[in-house]
């Protein structure tokens, strides 16, 4: 009996907080289908490889991104599948990828780009991406900001510093859920005092900045 087995790719999508702003890596594809198209990061999973060393070969290999700690990628439970992708039958994993501090190599084939969901959860993105992608990227948003309405603030770890202030980490919640609270209500949130601590110490002023006390600086229980 002849069995057709189906390909299995791994798609990623890197995630970055750059300015105040909610940031994915996009690549130009240089081959069919979809060629000159942009698309997430994401390449076939070879045989016998697990999805985190198709993930670690495909970032290292195609956006010179490495990484080491576990808490920067998420399996997400989605597999999507396309019946009518040219290739074959083809499965698709999509992996969260978090990074902070990351910048492109000089390849104009890789950049970040803007990217954030409305209030009825649908992408606001400026790009049709190759294959199904835009989806994905609409689901992984959807994922994170789902975890934040949980107050699984510790999602956001890879995105930040070590150390941040309060606004900081209001800013990114904000990108990812549209809340409207005042800051000092945000942080009432009694999961988020589970969460986080104050280091005791304070941003450092700048000479000549506005008067005032500098912000507090926090870091992840």
């Amino acid at each position: 009996m002849e069995y057709k087995n189906p390909a299995v790719t791994i798609d990623s999508i890197v995630l970055r907080f750059n300015h105040n702003q909610l940031e994915v890596l996009t690549l130009k594809r240089d081959a069919l289908p979809f060629k000159n198209y942009l698309s997430l990061v994401g390449g076939f999973a070879k045989y016998g490889e697990t999805v985190e060393k198709t993930l670690e070969r495909i970032l290292r290999d195609k956006a010179n991104l490495t990484f080491k700690n576990p808490e920067q990628t998420i399996i997400l439970p989605i597999v999507s599948d396309s019946k009518n992708d040219v290739r074959g039958w083809i499965f698709t994993v999509p992996v969260l990828v978090l990074v902070k501090n990351f910048e492109v190599s000089n390849s104009s084939d890789l950049t970040f780009r803007k990217v954030q969901l409305d209030e009825n959860n649908k992408l606001i993105f400026d790009e049709k991406l190759a294959f199904d992608h835009n989806h994905i990227l609409e689901l992984a948003l959807n994922y994170l900001k789902n975890q934040l309405l949980l107050h699984n603030y510790q999602v956001l770890k890879p995105l930040l510093n070590d150390v941040f202030t309060s606004r900081d980490l209001y800013n990114i919640v904000h990108q990812l859920t549209g809340i409207n609270k005042t800051l000092s209500n945000f942080m009432r949130d009694s999961a988020l005092k589970k969460t986080i601590i104050s280091t005791g110490e304070r941003v450092k002023p700048i000479s000549g900045g506005p008067a005032g006390q500098p912000s507090l600086l926090y870091k992840w229980r």
